[in-house]
């Protein structure tokens, strides 16, 4: 079986390993930068004897990579479809909520007594009568009233004091630089495959960024899965904030 599998078929970010399925981190890497492949193309030629007729095989895609053999990218991450999915459960609990804590929801009464005769009964007029009439006269004298409450009293001479301003809380803003990947990328000892793995990476998780590599193909990031820190390849990563006073780090020997 290993046989029929194309040598040049490994890990998007470590071409030594591959798996004798297809799998959406599979890529051909007899191209520069190496291109993630469709399951239908792994299953049918580079999991398969056929893959020494492809033209990866023989001369690395030399006329150019078709459509139909890249894997092709989801426009709505996974994450932001689950995300979505559980949006569109919780809208009816909410609108139900909102229903019976604000009692929108009310059914009409229905009379279900027995009429007593043909002749319809008159529907009473009810009027209301004020129970009191407030004069402006009283509206001053209550006002006079509530103010000399509140009011208050000292002796002559004696200092008043007058209340501190309430003191406000700075808000500090963090600059560190963090980093995000679009894609699962492992975190390693170095920078490149030779060096071991020892974490990852994966979409909508992010790490703080404490160095970036001589060369700028690999952030030197704390670990998100151990303490300590690891070397994460850039191919896929994004980072935000001040990435400007960042150490440029040596690989530790392999």
């Amino acid at each position: 079986m290993e046989n029929n599998v194309c040598p040049y078929l490994g890990l998007i970010d470590d071409p030594r390993t591959r798996v004798p399925y297809p799998d959406d981190a599979n890529a051909c890497h007899n191209i520069e930068p190496p291109v993630l492949l469709a399951f239908d193309h792994q299953r049918i030629t580079c999991l398969q004897a056929p893959h020494k007729a492809c033209p990866g095989y023989i001369n690395g895609w030399k006329d150019g990579v078709p459509r139909s053999v890249r894997r092709r990218k989801s426009i709505i991450s996974p994450t932001l479809r689950e995300g979505m999915a559980w949006l569109l459960l919780a809208i009816p609990v909410i609108i139900l909520l909102w229903v019976v804590l604000t009692g929108r929801l009310s059914f009409p009464a229905i009379d279900i007594r027995p009429s007593t005769g043909g002749t319809p009964t008159a529907v009473p007029f009810f009027t209301r009568t004020p129970t009191e009439t407030f004069t402006p006269t009283e509206a001053l004298i209550q006002a006079n009233e509530l103010t000399e409450t509140i009011t208050p009293t000292s002796e002559p001479g004696t200092p008043t004091a007058t209340p501190l301003p309430p003191t406000r809380t700075p808000i500090i803003i963090s600059d560190r630089p963090m980093v995000s990947v679009s894609y699962k990328t492992n975190c390693r000892t170095g920078p490149g495959v030779r060096y071991t793995i020892v974490g990852g990476l994966l979409v909508g998780e992010r790490a703080e960024v404490v160095g970036v590599s001589e060369d700028g193909a690999y952030w030197v990031i704390k670990n998100p899965n151990r303490p300590g820190e690891c070397w994460l390849w850039g191919g896929f990563a994004t980072v935000s904030g001040q990435t400007s006073g960042l150490p440029r780090l040596t690989p530790p020997p392999r």
